[in-house]
């Protein structure tokens, strides 16, 4: 479930808030530091708990003076709707296209990893869990059930510092770990602004040929 620390510019994608009005991630980034969840589906239990447990921890963010999106397949009324019915406080956003998750390579699994793996190693839980599905969700017409969840942590201005790709369905980072990557690159707050203001600039060529899953520039 680590974090992966990279370095690039991060990607936009066109996607829908909770009216139904298109948007942009970069609304989001442009100003302030932005943690993106990008969410199974909203049929996914896992995809409840996991907004759940952001919820319980949104005071951690605020404090870190970082806002939290949650990104899920459907549109944005759909995606407002069903963080509404969960309680949460955070913006959810709809891409019924999947265009964030693509540019972002948030993977597509197998049925192992969206489910039998979960199944074998965990099959009480696995069965509650189904159990606990939210029926209306599966059945919505952007829904990809092998979709799998990700995470990436975007600086202010536009660049990727950590990312996280999930292998399964459960595999996310804990909110504990999101905080110490956060605290970790707060150390690093004047390096970066330093370094994207040469980006701005356009005088480091290597950087802007960093992709996803590269390390970054010394």
């Amino acid at each position: 479930m680590a974090l992966e620390s990279i370095w690039m510019h991060a990607p936009d994608a066109s996607i829908f808030d909770a009216k139904d009005a298109r948007r942009s991630l970069s609304d989001f980034w442009r100003d302030r530091p932005t943690v993106f969840y990008f969410l199974r589906h909203f049929g996914c239990p896992l995809c409840k708990e996991q907004i759940r447990l952001i919820q319980q921890n949104l005071e951690g963010f605020m404090q870190r003076g970082v806002q939290v999106v949650a990104i899920g397949q459907g549109t944005g009324s759909q995606a407002g709707q069903f963080c509404e019915k969960w309680g949460v406080d955070f913006e959810c956003l709809g891409d019924p296209d999947r265009e964030s998750y693509r540019a972002y390579e948030i993977a597509r699994g197998g049925w192992w990893g969206v489910l039998f793996k979960s199944l074998l190693s965990h099959p009480i839980r696995s069965i509650r869990l189904l159990l606990d599905g939210d029926r209306a969700g599966l059945r919505l017409e952007a829904t990809d059930v092998l979709q799998l969840p990700g995470l990436a942590i975007v600086e202010a201005g536009g660049v990727v510092r950590a990312r996280h790709v999930a292998h399964t369905s459960e595999d996310m980072p804990a909110p504990e770990e999101v905080f110490a990557m956060l605290d970790e690159l707060r150390l690093d707050l004047v390096a970066g602004r330093t370094k994207r203001s040469r980006i701005e600039s356009g005088e480091p060529d290597a950087f802007a040929k960093v992709s996803l899953g590269a390390s970054a520039p010394v």
